[in-house]
């Protein structure tokens, strides 16, 4: 429901308002009633006694608007009649009126009304609650300062520069309002209490918000402009003269829609004559209630026409909306600028939404909101759950796809209940349509490339400093691919085939096809591609930003994907970190993507987005690929790529010509869909963000880091190793500054070590706190695949937190280590990964259940500025499988150990582990862990008011009886006196010896979460 009171402030007394509503509202039926399909049937009309107001007239009746109903919802709702039930009760100075419709029972509008003699100044005229306070959106409507549509605009009707000969008033200035407060002259305000109501799955937040902004905004600034245009028609009427006015306007549009009900079929229009009144609302402020709720046509003008409501769709954003915020603070609503909020702070994510206009159907008239439908819905989400990304988050619509219109036309001729949500239309621009998809993905990187100048020039900047998603529909997302797709080519048939052979970018890579009648300007902004086979060289477009990752809404890729693969599956790069291929079960024009690159995926189902309603911030699961069993070299991203959209069951039973554009509309207006994006930049930027410290390798590497050529020491290692997947690990290493910098690792592959790379050459890199990727060396690894090496002499590390990373020369699988220098008694935090941070038993430690409030408690400390280490007795070799639990759930980052073997007495391993650490020199300032890891902790020397136990009347520990998140208040409340901030005590510091900066510390401790340990170099790419 959306909730917003309407204060309509007018130059003008209480009475004097009653005799200007009345007149108009009878004025205004009379030249807007044209016949069939606009008209009042009134069933009861009586006065009242003790309802609302008070006493006053109460009627019911049904507006027939048939006529007046946009295409678009025409289309989403396909039924002969759209009748409206009003019921309004009219006790002036107070009125309540609702709207209903028969057809549409999830359909309601309430509007409540209340008039006072002041200047809109009362906060809580209705008496709303503290929560409907909370979800009202207060609207100013200034008639005079307030544009209005061109179509609607009359130079006798603009309050600045009309005059009345009657009463000599205005006309009006553009303060009019502080001037009329000023120097008391009369002055009221209306003020109404808006309630929109659409429950109907898809199509809520963009029905809601046209009601609200055209239907009756629009309406309400409109008319009472001409309220004010027209006093001299109505100033020094009498009621007496109104009603006879009332009379004579019924007889009127009774004549007028009798006539009308004479051309009608016999069976729609049997109603006998004497039991409908066609008239106006007499005894009601009903206009300025929004009769004609539905329509949004020019109330003077001679004809009504529904194309021009399409226009009033595509300037609507050009309007402005002067609002108040429940505190009164003034907030201008602009659609298209943003020039404050870019001077106000820097943005970090650019939304630009590739949205397909082939055609000027029924169904473009939702395309012109769709962009505004989600940056609300962003907007929304990032004022409730993200306060940090405000005006940091820009949304930017890129029209495209106008180059397909001659073969949508001709798709949407065989299938019209389809539009251009045709679910073979991948294969058809393909196979058919060659020439309009090379210019439509050339018209959408001109139009792209030409937003992204427009946000720069907005910005102030030469470039943009964040990250960039691209979103594309079922159209666009084609097109997106065809442009962020570093291999692939048209074949003589005109089709996509795979370019086996990989090209550098410096090569001049180029794609071609077979045609006749094409021509492509050659220009800067595009780079070539050519095949193998003889046809004619076209360019393919680029961008001139760097795409993050690209989300795919209800895209048929799939099908273009299975046609291009060849035997080997390959489907080359995209120049992109990520895709994401959302899409409902039910959408006839959406297919998986994962079983086309990667069949074993088949096998696992797509990934459930949560829903917003259960998990407004994400259910917690990991949507990363499982590297232990699936080799993901070959995927395009990380991340899973198939997410299926939540879809109501009652979705199934309606008509096929609705469903395809329901569910292509909700994508854009789902919050399922903009949390998820808005999560996936909470996420990646997670790595920006640390790797400002720890310069983690990520998808810039590839400039920085000049790898060997991949080849094998020893010829047979090939064959042993292969199909196999690496399973290389090793312990983070902390040490004392000015100490030795000893580092160990094991590479090997298969379960249970069935393979030991043995005498083969690892390529060795770090990268100091701050600084960059330096090559250590390459050195060979044992017989029995282990790697030793010491950091001596000036290449000791610093004090801070180092990287290292090793990678097998034979295959770029790598092996990521932290060093951490420390100075001698730094403080650290010991968890126990088993029984503490986990509530079940995992033999393997593939996915064992994670205890409540356990990431929040390890965060705390984190926060704290506490150097975090993680200890489990499971052995090495389970090392990857616990880092992705870790990192699945989010864990924050630190160290962490195993044991190097199975043993048979795991509780002593780890209590040696412990006294290592301490021998090495550092204080053990806080451990937890389950009731076994209470006397490990206390064999290490901790005292038992430092030892934290997740058990019940424990002896020797703080037993956690309530679970973390009590534990996480008390932690918060100051209870427990040891959780205090590390200001004093260094853990950290760099060579300068400068303690790091709490902006240092929220950025690293706030984002930095536990990363893999391990995988493939391309996998990282």
């Amino acid at each position: 429901m959306l909730v917003k009171e309407y204060r309509i402030i007018l130059p003008m007394t209480v009475e004097e308002y009653r005799i200007a509503q009345l007149y108009m509202i009878q004025k205004k039926s009379r030249n807007e009633s044209k016949g069939a399909g606009a008209g009042v049937e009134i069933i009861e009309n009586k006065p009242y006694h003790n309802g609302y107001g008070g006493s006053g007239q109460y009627t019911y009746k049904i507006y027939h608007v048939e006529s007046k109903i946009p295409s678009w919802i025409r289309a989403i709702l396909p039924i002969p009649k759209f009748p409206a039930i009003e019921e309004a009760w009219n006790a002036y100075p107070y009125t309540k009126t609702k709207y209903t419709c028969p057809f549409v029972d999830k359909l309601s509008i309430e509007v409540e009304t209340q008039f006072y003699n002041d200047a809109g100044i009362q906060d809580n005229v209705f008496n709303l609650s503290k929560e409907d306070l909370k979800n009202r959106i207060v609207d100013v409507i200034d008639f005079v300062n307030d544009s209005v549509n061109a179509h609607d605009y009359l130079i006798d009707e603009d309050p600045t520069i009309y005059k009345s000969k009657k009463t000599g008033r205005g006309p009006l200035s553009k303060t009019w309002i502080k001037d009329f407060v000023n120097n008391g002259l009369p002055i009221m305000c209306a003020y109404k209490l808006c309630k929109v109501e659409f429950k109907y799955w898809g199509m809520q937040t963009r029905v809601e918000k046209w009601i609200h902004d055209l239907a009756l905004r629009n309406t309400m600034n409109h008319a009472h402009r001409q309220a004010w245009a027209w006093q001299d028609e109505w100033v020094g009427l009498t009621m007496e003269d109104i009603r006879k006015l009332e009379e004579e306007t019924k007889a009127h549009l009774c004549k007028v829609m009798c006539n009308a009900n004479k051309n009608e079929d016999d069976d729609e229009k049997k109603v006998k004559d004497e039991n409908i009144y066609w008239e106006t609302a007499s005894t009601s402020d009903i206009f300025y209630d929004c009769p004609d709720h539905f329509s949004i046509h020019s109330i003077g003008g001679p004809k009504q026409n529904l194309v021009r409501w399409n226009s009033e769709l595509m300037v609507a954003e050009e309007e402005q909306t002067r609002s108040y915020n429940n505190s009164n603070e003034s907030t201008s609503h602009q659609s298209d600028s943003f020039k404050n909020s870019f001077s106000e702070s820097d943005s970090n994510l650019l939304i630009l939404i590739f949205h397909s206009t082939p055609l000027n159907d029924a169904f473009t008239e939702l395309k012109a909101s769709d962009s505004d439908t989600f940056k609300s819905v962003i907007d929304q989400l990032i004022i409730q759950h993200y306060p940090k990304l405000k005006k940091k988050v820009i949304v930017k619509q890129v029209k495209c796809g106008k180059p397909l219109t001659p073969l949508i036309s001709k798709i949407s001729k065989l299938s019209p209940h389809f539009g251009s949500f045709h679910p073979s239309i991948a294969l058809l621009m393909i196979n058919y349509g060659i020439e309009c998809y090379c210019e439509a993905m050339k018209d959408a990187v001109i139009h792209g490339n030409t937003i992204y100048k427009e946000v720069l020039n907005e910005i102030g900047e030469s470039s943009f400093n964040g990250d960039i998603f691209v979103v594309g529909d079922c159209i666009t997302g084609i097109l997106l691919y065809g442009i962020l797709a570093e291999e692939f080519k048209f074949n003589r048939q005109d089709s996509i085939c795979t370019n086996k052979t990989h090209t550098s970018k410096n090569s001049g890579q180029k794609f071609s096809f077979r045609s006749n009648n094409l021509d492509i300007d050659q220009e800067s902004l595009f780079s070539t591609w050519e095949s193998d086979c003889s046809s004619e060289i076209i360019t393919k477009p680029e961008f001139d930003f760097h795409i993050h990752s690209a989300f795919f809404l209800g895209c048929p890729l799939g099908l273009i994907l299975m046609e291009k693969s060849g035997d080997n599956n390959y489907m080359g790069k995209l120049n992109c970190n990520q895709l994401y291929n959302l899409y409902y079960p039910l959408d006839p024009c959406a297919v998986r993507i994962e079983p086309v690159l990667n069949s074993q995926l088949s096998l696992l189902p797509p990934i459930n987005l949560p829903r917003y309603q259960k998990f407004p911030l994400g259910d917690g699961k990991h949507i990363e690929f499982d590297t232990t069993t699936i080799e993901c070299s070959l995927l395009w991203g990380d991340y899973r790529i198939d997410h299926q959209l939540y879809c109501p069951p009652e979705m199934s039973s309606l008509p096929s010509s609705s469903l395809p554009n329901i569910l292509q509309a909700s994508y854009w207006e789902s919050k399922d869909v903009a949390a998820f994006i808005l999560r996936q930049f909470a996420t990646s930027n997670d790595i920006p963000l640390s790797a400002m410290r720890n310069n983690i390798i990520h998808s810039t590497t590839t400039t920085s880091l000049k790898l060997p050529k991949q080849q094998w020491t020893r010829k047979r290692t090939k064959y042993k190793v292969a199909n196999l997947i690496a399973n290389h690990r090793g312990n983070d290493i902390v040490c004392i500054e000015g100490k030795d910098q000893c580092v160990s690792a094991k590479f090997s592959y298969g379960p249970m070590d069935l393979v030991a790379l043995s005498r083969e050459m690892i390529s060795i890199y770090y990268c100091t706190e701050g600084g960059e990727w330096s090559h250590y060396g390459n050195l060979l690894t044992d017989n029995h695949g282990k790697l030793m090496f010491t950091f001596n002499g000036s290449e000791k590390f610093p004090i801070g937190r180092h990287q290292i990373k090793m990678i097998v020369i034979g295959d770029y699988t790598y092996l990521d280590l932290y060093l951490i220098v420390a100075r001698n008694g730094s403080p650290c935090v010991i968890f126990s990964i088993d029984g503490s941070l986990t509530c079940s038993v995992s033999v393997t430690g593939r996915d064992p259940r994670l205890r409540p409030g356990a990431v929040d408690v390890v965060r705390y400390w984190q926060r704290l500025n506490y150097l975090i280490i993680y200890i489990t007795a499971r052995p090495d070799m389970q090392q990857k499988v616990v880092s992705s639990w870790m990192s699945k759930h989010n864990f924050p980052q630190g160290l962490i150990f195993f044991n190097h073997s199975i043993s048979t007495d795991p509780l002593r391993q780890k209590s040696l582990q412990i006294l290592n650490l301490i021998d090495i020199g550092l204080t053990v300032h806080a451990a937890y862990g389950s009731g076994k890891d209470v006397a490990v902790y206390g064999n290490a020397g901790i005292s038992s008011d430092r030892i934290f136990s997740v058990t019940y009347k424990k002896i020797g520990c703080n037993n956690i009886e309530n679970g973390y998140h009590e534990h996480l208040k008390d932690l918060e409340m100051g209870r427990i006196n040891i959780a205090q901030p590390l200001f004093d005590k260094k853990v950290l510091e760099d060579h300068e010896g400068l303690v790091l900066e709490s902006i240092t510390r929220d950025f690293t401790h706030t984002h930095s979460t536990f990363s893999r340990r391990s995988g493939k170099f391309e996998a990282v790419n």
